[in-house]
């Protein structure tokens, strides 16, 4: 008895769809005992506190059995029947398999001859949970199919406030299930249409400004006249349309009276039909539906993904807006980086990043306690700037977080997406760790600008060359691990700066360094800002050609190296000729020994004042001076060798003077100007024998006269 009233008034529903809500409230009580298919079945819902406004989005009921009802603007709902929400026989939507000769999908108020339930279905929560932020993506699993037939998989994606919800869909048929040409399997998805409350529309097919094929229906502005079925009209707000996205493109589609979709007519839109949907699009102003359809003649897997519009047809300009960061910081500012993409790639491909327009906004953490500030705290990308560097501070370790976005000036496609290069994997969870604000230092002349080299690896950060026995001072700086100044790092103890020989080949890792020449203990208070001037001057007395930098914070265990080496150079030398405790040092003498034939050998003796000097001394021939009466000037020829580190004395004996008589060596007429070169090359000290500012004279030689 309650089958036969149920169909009969399923009946009358065909021919009189709105004549009395009243009895289709009896109906559905009446089924609720017949249909356990969908009295079973799990509902879910997105975004539920939108669907008010035209600014918080669409509010949409999804059920396993992949009914749907949504509501917009004023909680109107969009499908029929506007009273229900899922599971319920009076929604006349929902996604179908035909395949060999059988139909299975939900049930629908006037009934499907030879329909049968999906043998399995299930539908997984809203993630995130509700409600969603703005520009926020949530996402639902729905799978459902057929014992030993076609399986599918179907992940809605809802971006809030968008006018649309996306399917992407995998099919997969066995191979062992019967399928050819002449016995496809068939997936269609089909909704009798609403229109915000008017359910009288027109049947409309255009393919949009991407390349895709649009199938819908809308009402007309005024009147009960279709102006087109090609395009929208203008002032037209309410569109209910199929929009292709990705993958395979519809195979089928039909625009027409609803009932067109649920019993054969000439329309031939039905979806319990062998034939394919006849892709019509309904010119005569009527009670709508729309439903598009996908073959298969072949066994495997297949994807796809498509748009279900309620509300504007407008895509947005990009696919997502994507935060790159390192999935882990310590207490310091930790860069993330902000980009538009055109592709679902995550990560971005580099030709996929949005360099036109203006896209303005913020990174959103979740939760805001405890609180993790963004630096600066909005953002702007597009033409001249694709990508932005936003520095997130935490406040206090341990907290776990969730980043997006919020108040962007275009919404994407498919919302925020996150990449973490640490783990080189697609999530926004970032935490914050009870790690000291610190993860290296550099050192650098006081009072020039600290270059990032992770950022600007051509850049420099230099140190001077110093003098032997002179007191020096310098910078060390704290940096993040991404090469910015650690400007929230304090440490009141446990910090040394230690100097160390470079000078072995090839250079030491900077945890390998052992007895340092110099060090000291250094503090760090908020008030540096992550850099500071070493307080008491280093004073090292033996010569180095390289001399290297390292910062060691023993409470973390955290040590740093300076990029730049510098030099240690002795001050001058003292240069002796051999019996020169003999010799008149005023060179006016012509008769105090000792006495050297003119071309014999005679040794010279150049020691430098710090211990340690390796080098090679040069004689200056443009800076000698004869006896004062002999005819003219001689020149010195021969060479020292190099210098004993441990005496820093060089000697050569093979020299000679060119002339008869006594010279001398006026200042600087032995020098060096090689021992520097480690600075010399890079204008980290002045070339010749002066200083110049904080620059110390690259050279060094004799600073007294020597006969």
């Amino acid at each position: 008895m309650f089958n036969l009233i149920l169909q009969l008034l399923r009946n009358c529903a065909l021919t009189q769809k709105h004549a009395n809500w009243q009895i289709a409230s009896i109906i559905t009580i009446v089924s609720l005992g017949i249909h356990s298919g969908l009295s079973s079945a799990a509902t879910i819902e997105f975004n539920t506190t939108g669907g008010t406004s035209s600014t918080n989005g669409l509010h949409f009921y999804i059920d396993s059995s992949t009914q749907v009802q949504v509501k917009r603007l004023d909680n109107t709902s969009q499908v029929y029947s506007p009273t229900s929400t899922p599971p319920d026989v009076y929604l006349d939507n929902g996604i179908y398999l035909r395949a060999n000769g059988g139909i299975y999908g939900p049930d629908n108020f006037g009934g499907i001859p030879g329909r049968s339930n999906y043998s399995t279905t299930s539908i997984t929560a809203a993630s995130p949970a509700n409600p969603p932020a703005y520009g926020a993506q949530q996402t639902a699993t729905n799978s459902f199919g057929i014992t030993n037939g076609p399986q599918v998989t179907a992940v809605w994606k809802y971006t809030n406030p968008f006018d649309f919800i996306t399917l992407d869909v995998t099919v997969t048929i066995p191979v062992t299930y019967p399928i050819s040409a002449v016995n496809p399997v068939r997936y269609y998805h089909v909704y009798d249409t609403y229109l915000g409350g008017n359910d009288q529309g027109c049947g409309v097919k255009y393919t949009d400004s991407s390349g895709n094929l649009v199938v819908g229906t809308y009402p007309p502005v005024s009147g009960s006249s279709c102006p087109s079925a090609t395009s929208l009209p203008t002032g037209v707000y309410v569109v209910e349309s199929f929009r292709e996205r990705s993958g395979l493109k519809f195979s089928n589609y039909c625009a027409s009276g609803y009932q067109s979709f649920w019993t054969n007519d000439s329309n031939n839109c039905a979806i319990s039909q062998n034939a394919d949907m006849s892709n019509t699009i309904t010119t005569i102003y009527q009670d709508t539906g729309i439903g598009i359809e996908y073959n298969f003649i072949a066994a495997g897997t297949y994807t796809f993904s498509y748009d279900f519009v309620v509300g504007s047809p407008t895509t947005p300009a990009y696919d997502h807006l994507e935060i790159t960061h390192q999935g882990t910081s310590n207490l310091c500012p930790t860069n993330t980086t902000v980009k538009a993409c055109l592709s679902s790639t995550i990560p971005c491909p580099a030709g996929s990043i949005v360099s036109t327009g203006t896209l303005t906004g913020a990174i959103s953490i979740s939760p805001s306690s405890p609180s993790v500030t963004a630096s600066p705290a909005a953002f702007s990308i597009g033409a001249g700037n694709p990508t932005a560097t936003i520095a997130l501070t935490g406040s206090a370790p341990g907290g776990t977080y969730t980043l997006s976005a919020t108040g962007l000036s275009t919404l994407p496609l498919n919302g925020v997406k996150c990449w973490n290069t640490a783990s080189s994997s697609a999530s926004c969870l970032y935490t914050v760790t009870n790690s000291a604000c610190v993860s290296n230092f550099e050192c650098i002349e006081s009072g020039l600008a600290y270059n990032n080299l992770t950022s600007s690896p051509s850049s420099r950060n230099p140190l001077y060359t110093k003098v032997a026995g002179t007191g020096f001072t310098f910078d060390v700086v704290a940096l993040q691990s991404g090469g910015q100044q650690a400007t929230s790092y304090t440490a009141s103890s446990g910090v040394t700066v230690q100097l160390f020989d470079d000078s072995a080949s090839p250079q030491l890792a900077c945890s390998a360094y052992t007895s340092p020449i110099a060090s000291q203990s250094i503090t760090f208070t908020s008030t540096d800002l992550g850099r500071k001037t070493i307080p008491a001057n280093f004073t090292v007395s033996n010569a180095y050609r390289k001399v290297r930098c390292r910062v060691v914070d023993s409470n973390v265990a955290v040590k740093g190296c300076s990029s730049d080496d510098f030099a240690v150079r002795p001050s001058s030398f003292t240069v002796t000729a051999t019996g020169s405790a003999d010799a008149d040092s005023t060179g006016t003498s012509t008769t105090t020994s000792p006495k050297i034939k003119t071309g014999a050998n005679f040794s010279l003796t150049a020691t430098a004042n710090a211990i340690g000097y390796d080098g090679t001394p040069s004689v200056d021939n443009t800076k000698l001076s004869a006896h004062t009466s002999a005819a003219q000037a001689g020149t010195v020829s021969g060479n020292f060798a190099a210098a004993n580190a441990a005496t820093s004395v060089a000697t050569g004996s093979t020299f000679n003077y060119s002339e008869v008589g006594y010279f001398r060596f006026n200042t600087n007429g032995v020098y060096d100007n090689t021992f520097t070169a480690v600075d010399s090359a890079n204008g980290d000290c002045n070339a010749g024998f002066n200083a110049s500012g904080s620059l110390n004279a690259c050279n060094f030689g004799n600073t007294a006269t020597t006969s």
